[in-house]
């Protein structure tokens, strides 16, 4: 028998008249400290380097106690609430909407890590980090104005003009065109700064044929800042799918690889039969799969299997096609897009050229007339035979930054 919690739940006022004091409590300290500024001149806080890396700031000098101790309590609090509503079991009520234990937890989750990393920000003088809730759409909308073109030394067009690029504090992102074997390839280079900026979306969050978009509308519609096609996964009734950490179709595909993507947005893969098996099944660590394939990349170097790049049984890997893949630098939260416009070019060679760039993981995505490229609300990429197709999901990054 399920016994019922005794445990009070705080009230909806009540939880925003806590969270309200603990920002009163971080302005008034803010306050204090730049009164303190003011009075006594102390070593200006570290910039942020030119790239697109942010090292650890340098060790700063200390604050008053009295200024230390009520951010460190305001902090302190802050934790104790948020555990406290995390640990309380089964679900509860937010506006009105009740919440599975799940999604109540991926909430506080967000919202006390942003809470934290405000206070934080005035205690230590680090840069501030966003986090996006994982059932947040559509996401920020990204400023106008950080959308330019920039002359780049690694980064170039083959007709030598300027490159596209987008840069706030939570996102970079480069895209470019190149030709190779007589096919345009068109690339975006992104890195961002925190994992929850790496989205899927599923047209109407389900995978079915009757709800399918085109990519570049379903890409305005969560405001990204840049995006692609993705694996088309209602187009084929196989292949297990995982969106936001939960299984929404469950039947293998036993010569699929399957591309997981973890709670800290790194890509890696695993064959579907080998799913249900794995440490990734059921883990609170996976947060999406991809159903299409093959890998072609892993540890930096080409998939060795030749009948994975030349007889996987979907998308045509032997004939001149184009293509669509995302890869994976290191484990650093930087990533590469890329599409090949007709005629398009065998597996092989794109798997070739993909690692080419350094990355150390790329999987194969849907091509042909699936593969799309969006940047800055419009196509990046020449569409194959005649435009854009309705598919049913894209894979997008965004910023990160509230527009409030």
């Amino acid at each position: 028998m399920v016994k019922k919690s005794k445990q009070h739940f705080l009230s909806e006022t009540e939880v925003e008249e806590l969270i309200s004091g603990l920002k009163a409590n971080d302005k008034q300290n803010s306050a204090d400290t730049g009164n303190r500024r003011n009075a006594s001149p102390q070593t200006s806080p570290a910039h942020r380097r030119a790239s697109s890396r942010t090292d650890t700031p340098a060790a700063l000098p200390p604050q008053s106690g009295l200024v230390t101790f009520g951010k460190t309590a305001a902090v302190f609090v802050m934790i104790l609430l948020s555990a406290w509503l995390l640990s309380s079991g089964g679900k509860m009520k937010l506006d009105s909407v009740t919440l599975s234990a799940k999604d109540r937890d991926a909430l506080f989750h967000a919202a006390s890590a942003n809470l934290l990393s405000e206070a934080l920000v005035e205690i230590h003088e680090i840069p501030r980090v966003y986090i996006l809730e994982r059932n947040d759409d559509p996401t920020p909308i990204p400023a106008k104005e950080n959308f330019t073109k920039i002359e780049d030394e690694e980064r170039q067009n083959y007709d030598g003009s300027p490159i596209d690029y987008y840069k706030d504090e939570t996102i970079e992102v480069k895209c470019w065109k190149e030709k190779n074997g007589g096919a345009v390839y068109n690339f975006a280079e992104i890195r961002i700064q925190d994992a929850s900026q790496f989205r899927r979306k599923l047209v109407h969050d389900v995978v079915s044929k009757k709800h399918l978009d085109f990519p570049s509308s379903t890409f305005r519609k969560m405001n990204g800042v840049v995006g692609m096609s993705s694996d088309y996964c209602a187009f084929r009734s196989y292949g297990t799918i995982v969106q936001n950490g939960n299984i929404v179709r469950d039947k293998v595909g036993d010569f699929m690889d399957l591309m997981i993507v973890d709670k800290d947005a790194n890509l890696t893969y695993i064959p579907d039969k080998d799913f249900a098996k794995s440490r990734y099944y059921h883990s609170e660590d996976l947060v999406y799969t991809f159903a299409f394939g093959p890998m072609i990349v892993d540890d930096y170097t080409v998939n060795p299997s030749k009948n994975k790049l030349t007889k996987y049984p979907i998308g045509e890997p032997s004939d001149h096609y184009p293509r669509a893949a995302i890869a994976q630098f290191d484990y650093d939260k930087h990533y590469l897009l890329c599409t090949v416009d007709r005629p398009g070019t065998t597996l092989e060679n794109f798997a070739r050229v993909i690692q080419s760039k350094g990355v150390r993981f790329a999987y194969n995505l849907d091509g042909g007339q699936t593969a799309a490229l969006m940047f800055n609300n419009q196509l990046f990429n020449k569409v194959a035979y005649g435009g854009e197709r309705e598919t049913s999901d894209i894979v997008f990054f965004a910023t990160a930054i509230p527009n409030d």
